[in-house]
């Protein structure tokens, strides 16, 4: 519903609803079809699904982007520094 956030977990990721938007972080897993280890294989990882999502759904999938501290509010390292994973977001 409209001006409801929302945090949804998946095997691979969590997605977050806000507005209009989702965004989806890949987080460090490995099992099975979903072996993410490490940032560079979550960025190549986000890299592709924005890839394929752009072709199957046009220009619906706006881009992929690194996680990082906002000045003030750092997430886990200094503020503007890369901390983990990429997040993916397109309209919801």
């Amino acid at each position: 519903m409209p001006g409801e956030e929302q945090v949804i977990k998946t095997q691979e990721a969590f997605v977050a609803l806000a507005a209009d938007l989702a965004f989806w972080l890949k987080i460090p897993v490995s099992f099975g079809r979903f072996d993410l280890p490490t940032l560079a294989v979550r960025a190549i990882t986000c890299s592709e699904d924005v890839q394929l999502n752009r072709a199957l759904a046009g220009d619906i999938c706006i881009g992929a982007a690194p996680l990082a501290g906002c000045p003030g509010i750092p997430v886990g390292g200094t503020a503007g520094s890369n901390v983990d994973g990429r997040q993916c977001h397109c309209p919801a």
